[in-house]
């Protein structure tokens, strides 16, 4: 009898145990499936964010093919990924001049041997877009933790056009203002030789 109940008792324990380990492993099962749902989740949210960007977007993959371009992409630069699937097609497209286009590769290879995984390496740039207009862009590449670059692309054109015309205008600006001091300085002069030379010299040092 004694033996009967032992055996009794330990089939009762590796029942418990069984049923212990059965639990474990649901628990297990419904953190991954949680854990799953979070991640799809969040997926889907920054799938919405990167649409909704008013800057382009690109995923790039450690072989050098393009897995990702944004709407914003689309509509800056006018190319798909039927027309750029590699980096070799963008630079080839993007840089028709081969000096600024070695210019561009060799940035990019530096820039990246030097970078850290989730550091920005912004550079500038001028692009040539597939109807043929050129743009000024600000490239902001960062390089994940598997390999793969995420891309921004912020088109500045209309920035650098004003900060050109803005120059233009003080140069405008200042050589007025200089005409004007001399033409002042020869109106003095008639009548005070002394004040004129002293403006003149004024307007050199300016």
């Amino acid at each position: 009898m004694k033996e009967e109940k032992g055996e009794g008792g330990q089939l009762s324990e590796e029942l418990k145990r069984l049923r212990q380990r059965v639990a474990e492993l649901e628990q297990v099962e419904t953190e991954r499936n949680w854990a799953e749902e979070q991640l799809q989740s969040e997926k889907g949210k920054f799938r919405v964010l990167v649409e909704e960007s008013p800057l382009g977007v690109s995923m790039i993959g450690k072989d050098g093919h393009y897995k990702y371009f944004n709407s914003k992409f689309i509509e800056i630069f006018g190319y798909t990924l039927e027309d750029i699937p590699t980096g070799r097609e963008w630079f080839a497209k993007a840089y028709p001049d081969q000096e600024y286009r070695n210019q561009a590769i060799s940035t990019w290879i530096n820039d990246l041997k030097k970078a850290k995984h989730g550091s920005s390496r912004p550079r500038t740039f001028t692009v040539r877009c597939k109807d043929g207009s050129e743009k000024v862009i600000y490239f902001r590449p960062v390089t994940m933790e598997v390999g793969d670059q995420f891309v921004i692309y912020e088109d500045i054109t209309e920035r650098k056009q004003a900060e050109v015309e803005l120059r233009h205008s003080y140069r405008q600006l200042r050589e007025t203002l200089i005409s004007a001091v001399n033409a002042l300085a020869s109106a003095v002069e008639m009548r005070d030789p002394y004040t004129a030379g002293h403006q003149r010299r004024v307007t050199q040092l300016a």
